[in-house]
């Protein structure tokens, strides 16, 4: 046994360990499932499910919001990005002159 368990790592014993116990609780359900397999059962059920959902929802959302401002900040901002771009650029061209 010392010599199943000597070579083995951590992870190994855990999946032995666990084919051992599974293997063992599936030879015993296997000999219950046989010796009352013979056996005839029956169930019934009856079920009857009344469900009534009611549901009411009411969402004012007052939204202001001024279109005009924004894409004029809009604006500013692309305006600004591209004399930064074209600044870029520039600058880029006289140092490669150099």
């Amino acid at each position: 046994m010392e010599a199943i368990f000597g070579e083995t790592t951590g992870l190994e014993k855990v999946f032995l360990t666990c084919a051992i116990l599974s293997g063992i609780l599936f030879a015993i359900r296997m000999v219950m499932f046989l010796l009352g397999g013979f056996a005839d059962a029956d169930a019934d059920a009856d079920v009857d499910v009344d469900v009534d959902v009611d549901v009411d929802v009411d969402v004012d959302v007052d939204v202001d919001v001024d279109v005009d401002a924004e894409i004029e900040r809009f604006g500013e901002a692309m305006k600004d990005l591209m004399k930064n771009l074209l600044l870029q650029r520039w600058i880029m061209l006289m140092v490669s002159r150099v």
